[in-house]
């Protein structure tokens, strides 16, 4: 069981390495959102680049 937790720990930072590299946008939404105001900026600015990707396809 202890040699379980440091192999889950490994597992994870690797994970979030692999995140911020391929996905930074969801990598920094991890820690956002402290506040109410933040996560409706950052659902509305979601919305508008989903919006634009909309318009230019």
């Amino acid at each position: 069981m202890t040699a379980v937790f440091p192999g889950i720990f490994v597992l994870g930072y690797l994970f979030s390495l692999w995140l911020r590299k391929n996905r930074p946008a969801t990598y920094a939404g991890l820690a956002a959102g402290d506040t109410m105001e933040e996560v409706v900026a950052l659902r509305q600015e979601r919305v508008r680049s989903a919006q634009l990707v909309m318009q230019n396809a």
